[in-house]
């Protein structure tokens, strides 16, 4: 009998949804990327086909998806920093952190000005309980 797939998180980059495939391999769970090549090609698909979906079998899907809430962050990025360690604010010690770690306005502009962004590694964070952002160093 054949299984049904089931969506077990999606990514706007293929190395995020290759890590997490290689987590859940590790785990023996079988599973399966779609549409990494269609986003790969022209980049500005990737939200119109609903982003890069790691799939797995329908009995694997629960077990994934415990898996994957331990990795995967709330922007569908897998977790690859700081070994683990959960980051905090440092005034009101929170953990709802966002995490910006392109600098999207240059990124913008040069889509603007050149037609395609210049991605330059810029991490930044920003506490969602107190507001305050700060810089990584």
């Amino acid at each position: 009998m054949h299984s049904v797939l089931r969506t077990a998180a999606t990514f706007e980059y293929a190395h995020f949804a290759h890590l997490a495939k290689t987590k859940l391999e590790s785990e023996d769970i079988e599973c399966f990327i779609f549409d990494e090549h269609t986003s790969s090609m022209n980049w500005f698909y990737t939200n119109a086909i609903g982003g890069i979906k790691l799939k797995v079998r329908g009995e694997d899907y629960e077990r994934a998806s415990i898996i994957l809430k331990e990795h995967v962050d709330d922007n569908n990025n897998f977790d690859e920093s700081d070994e683990g360690i959960k980051l905090s604010c440092p005034s009101c010690h929170s953990d709802n952190i966002k995490d910006e770690k392109f600098s999207k306005r240059f990124a913008y502009i040069s889509i603007l000005l050149l037609g395609f962004p210049l991605l330059f590694k810029k991490r930044k964070y920003e506490c969602k309980s107190c507001g305050l952002k700060w810089s990584k160093k």
